[in-house]
């Protein structure tokens, strides 16, 4: 998936010195870059929002499948997880560049 290969690439690249990754579960990936934040509710980040600091970018790469969700959910995770990150960025994240991987 497209985040899978974010991080591939942010771990590669030389100029990259550190990654944060916030998901449901953990990458399973071993690099000294990487920093691994595993969450249960991605829909809230203010309890952690210390924690993301420091960065000059950041990727939103979240996807959900719909198999097993009823459509109500799915569609709050389609939607609103991207707002609900917008809406609590840290304050000192230099940018941000969402990209939605949305099936």
């Amino acid at each position: 998936m497209v985040g899978q290969g974010v991080l591939r690439e942010c771990l590669l690249d030389p100029q990259v010195e550190a990654v944060q990754t916030i998901g449901r579960s953990a990458t399973g990936e071993q690099n000294p870059k990487l920093r691994e934040m595993v969450r249960p509710d991605l829909m809230r980040y203010r309890e952690v929002e210390a924690e993301l600091g420091g960065y000059d970018a950041c990727f939103f790469c979240l996807g959900v499948s719909s198999a097993g969700m009823s459509e109500a959910e799915y569609e709050r995770c389609r939607k609103l997880g991207p707002v609900t990150l917008d809406d609590t960025p840290p304050s000192n994240v230099a940018s941000a560049a969402p990209t939605s991987e949305v099936p």
